[in-house]
């Protein structure tokens, strides 16, 4: 029997994909808490195959970029960004894999996970024996160290702190905010859920509390409902596979370093988990040759935002503002920086690189 720990997105469908196994999950209720920012490319969905307007809030065709003394606009025609319920999404995704013969078990908080003979041995209240392990429960350090494998260390993680809120704001456009005030080495974000909900947040590699407070403060916002998570935001660890056991999604570090967004990667490598779950150095192979360099491009670019200070920020966007946001919107992708790189020309990257060399 396949055992997956974890009935978020990326154990979920792995789930649906492997077909009968058994998926454990340690809430009451598959999608909740809600943890994320709910913001998806529509493209990544559509790439997955699991676009449907059942869990969809709101869709925005760009954002607004700020930083402490400049801004610009990226825009398209079409929708760029799902704004999803988590809760309707991982829903939406557990019915899927329970008609394809996946048996998900809630209230099961895995404590633990050992070696025993030809199978892994899974405390979750009772004992469950599995000839082959997911491990999908987020940033799970213990689990990845039980599977034998070197877990996160504690510089690479992003603290998120984000509330909903009552006011109005442009359904169209998402905005960004950089500014070491609110979020130190990241951004903070306000998302349109529609009906006059705006989901307003920070990001931080330091305690986000502060920041968050001064944020809210900004907008004058009232939280209805405050919540966080740890994210690793680092790329993904050096192995990800063990004797029959791999890892997909934030445990294994499978999130975007430029947005902290791991939902649309963490399904790409659990889908290859499924087709790969015997042969863990396939899995290995086969997920890096995909992904990995979308994610070292995205984790240089997160280097160089982390370091920079308000002052070098501004001067970033006056750059952007002058030679990059046609290029932006012309070539721009919320998963695959790689196709916005590849059409930036070398002098604006000598540019903002000499800045990076000063951010040091």
């Amino acid at each position: 029997m396949i055992g997956i720990v974890g009935a978020g997105p990326a154990g979920l469908f792995a789930a649906e994909k492997i077909g009968k196994c058994v998926v454990l999950e340690e809430h009451p209720e598959v999608g909740l808490p809600e943890q994320c920012g709910g913001l998806i490319s529509v493209d990544g969905l559509k790439e997955l195959g699991v676009y449907d307007k059942s869990y969809v809030l709101n869709e925005v065709k760009g954002a607004r970029f700020f930083s402490p003394h400049e801004d610009f606009v990226v825009q398209r025609k079409s929708s760029q960004a799902a704004v999803v319920s988590r809760e309707m999404f991982d829903k939406f995704l557990l019915k899927r894999a329970e008609k394809n013969g996946a048996d998900v078990l809630t209230d099961r908080k895995v404590t633990g996970i050992v070696r025993k003979g030809e199978k892994w041995k899974v405390d979750a209240g009772d004992d469950f024996h599995f000839e082959k392990l997911i491990l999908a429960p987020g940033h799970s350090p213990h689990l990845v160290r039980e599977a034998g494998l070197e877990p996160y260390a504690t510089s690479g993680l992003l603290k998120t702190l984000q509330a909903d809120c009552k006011m109005e704001m442009d359904l169209d456009f998402v905005e960004l905010y950089f500014d070491r005030r609110y979020a130190k080495g990241f951004f903070g974000w306000r998302i349109p859920k529609g009906d006059g909900v705006v989901r307003v947040g920070v990001g931080s590699v330091e305690n986000p509390v502060d920041g968050f407070s001064k944020f809210l403060k900004k907008f004058d916002a009232k939280p209805i409902e405050k919540f966080g998570a740890v994210i690793p935001i680092e790329g993904p660890l050096p192995r990800t596979a063990g004797k029959d056991v791999l890892l997909v999604g934030d445990a294994a570090g499978h999130v975007k370093p430029t947005t902290g967004g791991g939902v649309v990667m963490g399904m790409m490598c659990a889908q290859i988990a499924a087709e790969s779950i015997g042969n863990p150095e396939a899995y290995e192979l086969l997920w890096r040759e995909a992904l990995e360099k979308e994610f070292q491009l995205g984790l240089l670019i997160h280097q160089f935002r982390k370091n920079m200070d308000n002052t070098q920020l501004d001067q970033v966007f006056r750059i952007i503002k002058k030679d990059l946001v046609h290029l932006i919107e012309d070539y721009g992708h919320m998963d695959r920086p790689s196709t916005l790189f590849r059409a930036v020309d070398k002098e604006t990257i000598f540019q903002i690189a000499a800045l990076f060399g000063k951010s040091q």
